[in-house]
């Protein structure tokens, strides 16, 4: 079963924990935030979860914790999640609770940029051939996603690439407007 867990989340919905309850074979949660990394699995465990994060510079209050995902293709999200809902969650749920990102889940999408907006975080992923970049980034108006995407092509040239939309695809098409040669939405 598979719940989420949005950015500034403070809790999770009745509903949720009523079916997080009830699945015995545990639970998935998708963090939606940006404050996350991805992190080559073998140097997962060579400093503390936090340390990944802070070597970044995304804040981290007493009130945070850090979790991470399944190893997927290598790496391994690390986000940072407040702690109060996590703990109601573990008082409900039976079974184990893992944890996934949505900067993690395209990275199999294949070569090209992915952009996948979930509420109000963008993440984009880039391959050519390798992961060449993946990050998130809070977006709080139309200007900031389409400043976010034109900061990537600067660096990446990615409107000439194949392109992917995910999540609020219709907001993406409208702010690019044909910028991509090649946009599919998922």
């Amino acid at each position: 079963m598979s719940i989420r867990l949005s950015s500034g989340g403070h809790a999770f919905s009745q509903s949720d924990l009523e079916r997080a309850q009830e699945a015995k074979e545990g639970v998935e949660v998708e963090v939606v935030t940006e404050r996350v990394t991805l992190v080559p699995e073998k140097f997962l465990n060579e400093a503390p979860l936090e340390d990944h994060l802070l070597a970044l510079r995304i804040p981290l209050s007493p009130a945070d914790r850090v979790v991470c995902s399944q190893p997927r293709e290598g790496v391994v999200a690390v986000m940072a999640v407040e702690d109060s809902p996590l703990r109601v969650l573990e008082t409900k749920c039976s079974g184990p609770i893992t944890y996934t990102s949505p900067l993690v889940q395209s990275l199999s999408d294949g070569d090209g940029i992915t952009i996948h907006l979930v509420d109000d975080v963008a993440y984009i992923t880039l391959h050519e051939g390798v992961l060449r970049f993946a990050e998130a980034q809070r977006i709080d108006s139309d200007a900031d996603l389409l400043y976010f995407i034109e900061s990537v092509h600067r660096t990446y040239d990615v409107y000439n690439m194949y392109a992917r939309a995910k999540g609020d695809t219709q907001r993406i098409e409208r702010v690019t407007k044909g910028r991509f040669k090649n946009m599919k939405t998922l």
